[in-house]
């Protein structure tokens, strides 16, 4: 009997039995449920540099280093992306199972992992 096919794009692949990301395998009958996670960069140190460049930028001295020190602060807080990841559920706990910057990418793998689920009833 033939799998049948759910999702296929470059190293995912779901299919009735199988969930596959790259070299890893998770077997269909062992996932109980899925969903998108979302993952928040941690910011904290952005946001430390940032107010310790203002500070220093508007001391006396210094105003050079404290406007750099405040803009690679910028950059680093504007380059943080959220991170979305396909949630899987199994009898021995949840865990990511693969995790990507496009939520769009992961909502159709979890749609299609769904379908799987269902699929096997």
């Amino acid at each position: 009997m033939d799998e049948k096919q759910f999702y296929e794009n470059g190293e995912v692949i779901v299919t009735q039995s199988r969930f596959i990301v790259g070299s890893k395998t998770y077997a269909m009958r062992n996932i109980s449920s899925v969903q998108i996670g979302v993952i928040e960069p941690n910011r904290t140190l952005g946001y430390i540099l940032l107010i310790i460049g203002i500070v220093v930028a508007l001391a006396a001295e210094n105003k050079v280093f404290g406007i750099i020190v405040a803009v690679i602060a910028g950059v680093f807080l504007f380059t943080q992306k959220t991170k979305y990841s396909v949630r899987i559920a199994t009898n021995s706990g949840a865990m990511d199972g693969l995790i990507s910057e496009s939520k769009e990418y992961i909502r159709q793998i979890v749609a299609a992992l769904n379908e799987a689920i269902v699929h096997m009833g």
